[in-house]
């Protein structure tokens, strides 16, 4: 994967949130891979990346932001075997560890 480079200026304006001065701004990036269609389809830094810039450009400094990540379904399968073992871990076994130890709990401290 090749390496992007970014750097951003700004020149001109103020620091003093009382007086209202433009400025110019300039963001230069090394590569223009990542502006690609299919970059932008399947790499959502990149679409961050190019939105901030823009955005940033633009002086809307509060729609600078990172995107929420798509969850992604994530499935997989067992088989029978296996299925009847999660069964039997979920519903016996998780419950009646806690139940033993609290039962031994209880007849230590009451002997």
């Amino acid at each position: 994967a090749p390496l992007t480079i970014a750097a951003s200026i700004e020149k001109g304006g103020s620091g003093d949130e009382r007086v209202r001065v433009n400025s110019s701004r300039m963001v230069v990036v090394s590569n223009s891979l990542f502006v690609q269609d299919n970059a932008l389809t399947q790499d959502q830094q990149a679409l961050d990346f190019i939105s901030g810039s823009i955005n940033w450009l633009m002086s809307r400094e509060q729609m600078i932001g990172i995107a929420p990540k798509v969850p992604k379904t994530l499935t997989f399968s067992l088989d029978q075997t296996a299925l009847r073992n999660l069964r039997w871990i979920v519903l016996v076994l998780m419950p009646l560890v806690p139940a033993l130890i609290g039962s031994a709990v209880w007849w230590k401290r009451r002997a």
